[in-house]
């Protein structure tokens, strides 16, 4: 089951890094492709099972579900 995009949120602390990456940098091209991805799907990825939650996530950003995202780094 995907869920759309509107369900997708990033931190205060995402949008002060994402926006100090230089357009059109490889840095810059891969969060874009993993951003893409996650419109499309944002459960893309691997669900990381409550257990393994690091208490520091729940208690900061009141997290209720955790996926891990592993982009590939593509040559070009």
């Amino acid at each position: 089951m995907s869920q759309s995009a509107d369900h997708v949120k990033g931190t205060k602390e995402f949008d002060r890094i994402y926006r100090k990456l230089k357009p059109g940098s490889p840095e810059r091209r891969m969060v874009d492709s993993a951003l893409d991805k996650l419109k499309l799907n944002m459960m893309t990825g691997d669900k990381i099972q409550r257990p393994q939650w690091p208490p520091h996530y729940v208690g900061k950003y009141g997290i209720n579900n955790l996926w891990k995202f592993k982009h590939v780094e593509r040559p070009g």
